[in-house]
């Protein structure tokens, strides 16, 4: 006899149908946005925002001038898109499941939905690293090294332990996730476990001031692998000791 638990999870990892369409048609026009960023020569778009509007005012009196939002705006929209090329891949297991347990709803609303909350929840994120890149003018000699040694350092934490666990079994059922407005918070409870355990690895690419695509490709294959439970055990501190060599490499002197 299962308990009530088990049957939800019983109900979760049952297979569900094809994946909507939504996710791979929103995957694939971020990497096109990405590519034409790269063409076009605005790679650093992401992070010119930031330092191209402070000309050295305090923090308190930025925010208070327009332009700021303008710019807080245009670092938003860039975000989401590196966020959807790199990290929907690694979630297309849980958007497909999701769109299967919303009763009386087309499936693309359903996973339109989900991926709706799970942008709220990186964007609330993405504002709140754009704020301190702009408050502490990190030095990017020292910043990238410190970054790249800080998400080795997490690789190993409790934190990105349970994260990743909750990011793998999310808990959904149709008595409980029964509409569109459910999916989306339950988009934004799983974002919150993502940005807990690939948030650091996200901010590397800020921190790169523009980093190529064979580094976003390389993030988001790295994180695509702790989204397999047959790899994530291993490839999880794999990662972490790289990161920490490669911060080293970084510090030493040429």
């Amino acid at each position: 006899m299962l308990s009530a638990h088990a049957q939800g999870e019983q109900r979760w990892t049952r297979p569900a149908a094809g994946l909507p369409a939504v996710a791979p048609l929103a995957i694939a026009l971020a990497w096109a946005a990405l590519v034409a960023a790269q063409a076009t020569g605005q790679a650093s778009l992401l992070h010119g925002y930031a330092h191209g509007q402070a000309h050295g005012l305090p923090l308190w009196l930025l925010v208070l001038l327009p332009p700021f939002w303008l710019a807080v705006a245009g670092f938003l929209a860039a975000w989401l898109v590196m966020v959807a090329a790199m990290m929907l891949p690694a979630n297309l297991i849980a958007i497909r499941r999701v769109s299967t347990v919303v009763a009386h709803r087309p499936r693309q609303l359903a996973a339109g939905a989900f991926l709706a909350g799970h942008a709220f929840t990186w964007a609330a994120f993405g504002v709140a690293a754009y704020l301190a890149d702009v408050a502490t003018h990190p030095r990017p000699a020292l910043a990238l090294p410190a970054f790249v040694a800080a998400a080795g350092v997490f690789q190993f934490t409790a934190l990105k332990r349970t994260c990743l666990s909750h990011r793998r079994h999310l808990e959904a059922n149709r008595q409980q996730r029964a509409g569109l407005a459910d999916a989306f918070r339950l988009g934004r409870f799983h974002g919150l476990s993502c940005v807990g355990c690939c948030g650091p690895l996200m901010l590397l690419m800020l921190a790169a001031r523009g980093a190529p695509l064979l580094w976003m490709a390389g993030v988001t294959a790295l994180m695509f692998c702790e989204s397999l439970p047959l790899l994530a055990r291993r490839a999880t501190p794999a990662i972490g000791a790289g990161l920490l060599v490669a911060a080293l490499l970084m510090l030493a002197p040429t």
